[in-house]
């Protein structure tokens, strides 16, 4: 696959992939249990896998799963193809470049549907919509292939300051606008006596839902395996938002001391009304992949020239564990 604008390093990452590759194992990991690795420290943004494990649902699949958060630094995809985990969770967009760069990764379900990421203003800034960004100050990740995305649809020119996680600069400059996610910074601020709006990328197009994905072998050898995990998954996210959550957030404040229990509980209720706004419990869709999402994400991709023109659905994404669930 030929090498795209954005792949200044691709040929130290395909040779990083063929390593990769050469010790991948074949099939589920030997050395059970199966883990699912989460891309952060416990946290309720993941709180459905953790109320899985911690509830025996995957134990009532008949399987023996690992929730297990990652550690800094961490690339999960890299992680996962080379067989130290089984499964995985991601914002498509991520997953479909990795897959671009030869990984052999393949997303199963969607656990969200939409990415988390916002943008945050103070009360009194005039932005009210995307196109108003044109010529503002915004710290964030300047390589974030959202970024990206926001600059070409709306043909924007920001002024980029490194991210740096910290809301520090923002609490001192009115005119800072700050990347975050909507079920954290928001409280942080709200605690702080700081009146802040958001803007929702999910809402400029940008929907970028988050999957579960795992290697492709391990998906052609044992479907059912895979189906199994999913749907403890799915089961753990329903009950983590729909049903008694109290247990599985202490054990998450308790694995996580950086973020405070009133903290995570504000969090699920704001992940709670996401997902209701969402549609997704008002049929039987919830965990199946849109393919229209998919289509859209991939063509934003090939116009920002993160992935190759070939790159199709189908290298992307399995549907058929949707029929299982």
């Amino acid at each position: 696959m030929l090498p795209t604008k954005f792949g200044h390093f691709y040929y130290i990452s395909l040779l990083l992939n063929l390593l990769i590759l050469v010790g991948c194992r074949e099939g589920p990991r030997s050395d059970a249990p199966l883990v699912l690795q989460t891309n952060w420290a416990p946290q309720p943004e993941d709180g459905g896998f953790f109320h899985a494990s911690e509830s025996g649902l995957f134990e009532e699949e008949g399987i023996d799963v690992e929730v297990r958060p990652a550690s800094a630094g961490m690339n999960i995809y890299s992680h996962v193809a080379a067989g130290e985990a089984d499964f995985g969770i991601s914002v498509l967009a991520k997953l479909s470049v990795a897959i671009n760069r030869g990984l052999p990764l393949v997303a199963v379900a969607s656990y969200r549907p939409a990415t988390l990421r916002v943008l945050l203003l103070h009360e009194d800034d005039p932005v009210q919509d995307f196109p108003d960004l044109n010529h503002r100050m915004v710290k964030a990740r300047g390589e974030d292939l959202w970024l990206k995305y926001l600059q070409h649809e709306y043909k924007l020119e920001m002024r980029i300051v490194p991210h740096d996680f910290g809301l520090g600069q923002f609490l001192a400059q009115d005119d800072l606008i700050q990347q975050g996610l909507l079920t954290s910074e928001p409280y942080t601020l709200k605690e702080r006596g700081v009146p802040v709006r958001i803007l929702e990328l999910s809402k400029a197009g940008w929907e970028n839902p988050e999957v579960i994905f795992c290697r492709r072998d391990l998906l052609e050898q044992d479907p059912e395996l895979v189906a199994k995990v999913v749907r403890a998954s799915l089961k753990g996210w329903d009950e983590f938002l729909r049903g008694d959550a109290e247990e599985t957030l202490a054990w998450l404040a308790k694995e996580n001391p950086a973020r405070s229990i009133e903290s995570m509980r504000w969090a699920r209720d704001e992940l709670t009304k996401m997902y209701g706004e969402s549609g997704v419990w008002t049929g039987d869709d919830f965990g199946k992949i849109s393919p229209e999402k998919v289509e859209r994400i991939l063509s934003i991709l090939k116009t920002l020239g993160a992935v190759g023109d070939s790159l199709s659905v189908e290298e992307l994404v399995d549907f058929s564990i949707g029929e299982r669930i």
